[in-house]
Parts: structure tokens; C-alpha cells; sequence
């Protein structure tokens, strides 16, 4: 309106104009109700997404898990098998097996566990570099998250 009536109005002497009844046959509700439907079923996707979503992950981290455990079990095989090769060696040389030094016990079993820990860190360094996108060399939470999923935060702490 006039500036007289927005001075007013900013001095609040008197209120502001409402919008005028619409008795056309416009009601508000005709168009909400599609709307908010529309956003009920998108937000109802995106929770079925994200609950796939989850449970892929769930099933990704158990064959990691199971992955790592196999590759322990073969390093530790194998360092069984060298140990009973080293026995029947010794064994088929007969009388001459007081000549054989065997290999030491103790020295397979930290070779083994090295192996272990080497085989164990490469897989770390992988995912790690896996998940840090930006090569900064840190990893946020949301990368850390590919890696630990929802232990994300307790292992961020």
C-alpha cells in the first residue's frame, strides 16, 4: 500500500493486510495431501535403501571376516606342512639324521606369526587406502565408516 500505511505498519500502529478468503472452490489441503504423500513414499525408499544398504554391508564385513580368517588358517597350514617336511627329511636320513639340524621350532613359529602379522597389515593398508578418497593420508568418519561401518565413531574416539 501507501507509505503512510508501511510506516504504520512498521510502528505496528496497525496490522498487516491478510491475504483475502478464496471461496473460488481453492482449498490448500487438495494440494498438501499429494505432496506430503510423495514425500511419505520417497521417505520410505530411502529407509528400504538404507536397510539394503546395511545389510549388504553387514554381509560384505562377514566375508571380510571370513576371508581373513581363511588366510590365517592357510599361513598357519602352511607353517605345518614345512614342519612336517622337515620331519620326514630328517626321518629319510636314516642314521645320518644325527647330521641333520632341523629347523628350529620356535624360529617357524615367530616366521609363521610374522607372516601372519605382515599378511594382516597389507590387508589394513589396503582398505585404508581404499577408503581415503582424497589422499590426505587421514581418514574421516565417513571413510572410516567403509572400513568399520558402525563402529566408526567408538573406533574414531
Amino acid at each position: 500500500g501507501s507509505p503512510a500505511r508501511v510506516r504504520a505498519i512498521s510502528r505496528g500502529a496497525c496490522a498487516p493486510p491478510t491475504a483475502p478468503a478464496m471461496d473460488d472452490g481453492f482449498n490448500l489441503r487438495t494440494l498438501k495431501d499429494p505432496v506430503f504423500e510423495a514425500y511419505k513414499q520417497l521417505e520410505a525408499e530411502l529407509v528400504s535403501r538404507f536397510t539394503r544398504l546395511q545389510a549388504q554391508r553387514a554381509e560384505l564385513h562377514k566375508r571380510q571376516e571370513s576371508a581373513r580368517r581363511r588366510r590365517e588358517e592357510l599361513i598357519t597350514l602352511r607353517v605345518e606342512l614345512e614342519h612336517q617336511h622337515a620331519a620326514a627329511k630328517a626321518a629319510s636320513y636314516g642314521i645320518f639324521a644325527v647330521c641333520y639340524r632341523p629347523p628350529n621350532m620356535h624360529a617357524i613359529e615367530v616366521e609363521a606369526r610374522k607372516a601372519r602379522r605382515q599378511e594382516i597389515a597389507n590387508h589394513a593398508m589396503s582398505l585404508f587406502e581404499e577408503a581415503d578418497v582424497d589422499d590426505d593420508r587421514e581418514l574421516t568418519v565417513a571413510e572410516l565408516r567403509k572400513i568399520e561401518g558402525d563402529n566408526a565413531e567408538r573406533v574414531m574416539r
